[in-house]
């Protein structure tokens, strides 16, 4: 487990309960980019017993010159934010989001609506997620996917594997 890992942990357990902070805050996190760039800014705070930590969430918006990413990226930050406060305005520009960014926010915006159960069974992020164990296969070969898939369905064959 990274510290990243262990920071989207003590951020998910300090989420306020709402589907919206839960969905920004898992988006955040399956993102990549942006927990160690609001790290690096000093806008996650840490609890007083140092299991729990939570997103500066109006600073995200005051410290916008800070930071580093893409059009794409800063894309994500803002819908992020949109969801903790339930307030999509204008300046959100979806149409700037790359495909696989554009994947993780439906499904965190699907999260929103209707809860996590509800926004995996639309199956936004078949080829981005493991389908039994929900683990991230995001930027993965197709030979460590089948390796994966594999450890849950010993029966499929490889394709890539030579035929003796």
């Amino acid at each position: 487990m990274t510290c990243y890992d262990r920071l989207a942990h003590q951020l998910a357990t300090t989420a306020s309960g709402s589907w919206g902070e839960e969905a920004a805050l898992w988006l955040l996190a399956e993102h990549g980019h942006w927990l160690p760039e609001l790290h690096r800014v000093g806008l996650i705070m840490d609890g007083p017993d140092h299991d729990q930590a939570r997103i500066n969430w109006p600073g995200t918006e005051s410290s916008q010159d800070d930071f580093i990413g893409t059009n794409s990226e800063h894309q994500v930050l803002s819908i992020a934010r949109a969801l903790v406060h339930q307030n999509f305005r204008v300046g959100l520009n979806p149409s700037e989001l790359d495909e696989e960014n554009r994947l993780l926010v439906l499904h965190a915006i699907a999260w929103a609506a209707g809860g996590r159960a509800w926004a995996k069974s639309l199956g936004l992020l078949r080829g981005l997620r493991c389908g039994t164990c929900d683990r991230s296969l995001k930027s993965w070969s197709g030979k460590d996917v089948m390796a994966h898939t594999r450890l849950h369905r010993p029966d499929i064959e490889d394709a890539t594997r030579e035929s003796v």
